[in-house]
C-alpha cells in the first residue's frame, strides 16, 4: 500500500511542478516578449512638459522633444541630440511599464495614457531604476500630446 501511496505523490508532485513551470514559462513570455505590431504608443507624439530629477519643470525643453513609436521602435528629437532606439511596454502591470532607449540612453519606467495624453516616468543614466509612482525626483517625467495626422 505504501508504495503506491508514493506513486501517487509523486505524480501529483511532478504535476503541480509542470503546472508552476508552465505558468511561469508564460508570465515569462508575457513580460519581456518584444512588442510586435502595433500599441497603444503607436503614432507621434510632441512633449508640452517636462519635470527633470531635480523635480524642476521646463515646458521650453519639453517643446523640443518629439517621439515617434512605430511597434517596438522609438524616434525622437531630444536637446541632448536625435535617439534612434527601442521601446518595449508591458500594458499588463500596474501601473503599465516600459523600457526605451537606444545610444547611451536607457529610461525604464512606467506610463499611463489619458486620450490623446501619455505620461512618462521614468529613470535614466545607465544604472537607473523604474519609478514606482508618478512624480519627479528622482525620476524624470515627460507628459507628450499625441499629433493628429
Amino acid at each position: 500500500m505504501r508504495p503506491k501511496l508514493l506513486i501517487g505523490f509523486a505524480a501529483l508532485m511532478i504535476a503541480g511542478g509542470a503546472f508552476i513551470a508552465g505558468m511561469l514559462v508564460e508570465r515569462h513570455f508575457l513580460v519581456v516578449q518584444r512588442a510586435t505590431g502595433t500599441s497603444e504608443l503607436d503614432g507621434t507624439w510632441q512633449g508640452i512638459q517636462w519635470e527633470g530629477e531635480d523635480g524642476h519643470r521646463s515646458d521650453v525643453g519639453a517643446v523640443a522633444m518629439r517621439m515617434t513609436v512605430a511597434g517596438d521602435k522609438l524616434k525622437m528629437t531630444h536637446p541632448a541630440g536625435p535617439v534612434d532606439g527601442f521601446i518595449f511596454i508591458d500594458a499588463t502591470q500596474n501601473p503599465k511599464t516600459f523600457h526605451a532607449g537606444g545610444g547611451n540612453l536607457n529610461w525604464p519606467g512606467i506610463y499611463k495614457l489619458e486620450g490623446d495624453t501619455l505620461t512618462l516616468c521614468m529613470g535614466t543614466g545607465q544604472k537607473a531604476e523604474r519609478p514606482k509612482e508618478f512624480k519627479s525626483n528622482p525620476a524624470a517625467m515627460l507628459v507628450l500630446r499625441r499629433v493628429k495626422q
